[in-house]
């Protein structure tokens, strides 16, 4: 799953807090087909995304994408 925020900076703090919770988590690029603009968005793996996307609304997740549309995964 790739997680897409709305500043880098929701993206390192969601990134320290899903690694706080003990979950794998990879920075990587926004996918081109979201946007033409460079930014930072995290790729996920976990077999509950629904939990820690709810959990994580509150740092400003606007897209999440399957992580088959992201060929750096």
């Amino acid at each position: 799953m790739i997680l897409i925020f709305e500043s880098t900076t929701a993206a390192l703090n969601a990134e320290s807090l899903l690694e706080d919770w003990g979950l794998d988590v990879k920075p990587v690029p926004i996918p081109k087909s979201v946007s033409n603009q460079c930014g930072l968005a995290l790729a996920v793996f976990t077999t509950e995304p629904e939990l820690y996307v709810k959990a994580l609304t509150v740092v400003g997740i606007i897209m999440v994408l399957p992580a088959a549309d992201h060929a750096a995964v």
